[in-house]
């Protein structure tokens, strides 16, 4: 289930997708995901790692994920849910268009308890982000509008399409750990 959805001001939407969405914006191939217990089919695309393994990977463009980080740790709708900890993981994703309705595999992103993911929408696109059941029907969904982030917890299982009216969908995924605060 999608906890939280809410959009960033006009400006730092801006700041973000001109710098994202630049021809200079250094992209790198992800072909596939691997799980030590299962290999997961993940759409071909491209990504781009800000933070992993409690380190910045990216300090020219970390500055991009302190905007968005800044909406959650001061928007007070969010800090009467949320207490957030610390910063797990931040990463852009790319995934350009198909001509068919291509699925991603339902994964999760981590499955500890307290940590929450937040789906940060670069673009207009389509490509709806998936939320799950456990019986792997869809509960709920997300466009991709641009400005626009969802928060949900990191072991919620979701997935995603490929656009098909869009030459490309971009996202963050930022992974937070945390507690809910107020239910």
């Amino acid at each position: 289930m999608i906890l939280h959805r809410g959009s960033l001001s006009i400006e730092d939407k801006k700041a973000i997708s001109l710098a994202v969405d630049d021809t200079w914006f250094p992209w790198y191939w992800k072909e596939k995901t691997i799980n030590k217990k299962k290999e997961i089919y993940q759409i071909g695309g491209f990504s781009h790692v800000f933070f992993s393994t409690l380190e910045i990977m990216s300090p020219k463009y970390f500055s991009l994920v302190e905007i968005i980080l800044k909406e959650l740790l001061t928007n007070e709708e969010i800090k009467n849910k949320f207490k957030f900890e610390r910063i797990v993981r931040a990463q852009a994703n790319l995934i350009c268009n198909t001509e068919n309705d291509e699925k991603n595999t339902i994964h999760i992103d981590f499955d500890y308890e307290n940590y929450f993911s937040v789906v940060y929408y670069v673009i207009d696109s389509d490509g709806d982000t998936l939320i799950y059941n456990e019986q792997q029907h869809i509960i709920d969904r997300e466009s991709p509008k641009a400005g626009h982030y969802i928060i949900i917890k990191s072991n919620q299982l979701h997935g995603v399409q490929t656009p098909k009216h869009h030459k490309k969908r971009i996202v963050f995924n930022i992974v937070l750990s945390g507690e809910i605060v107020n239910s």
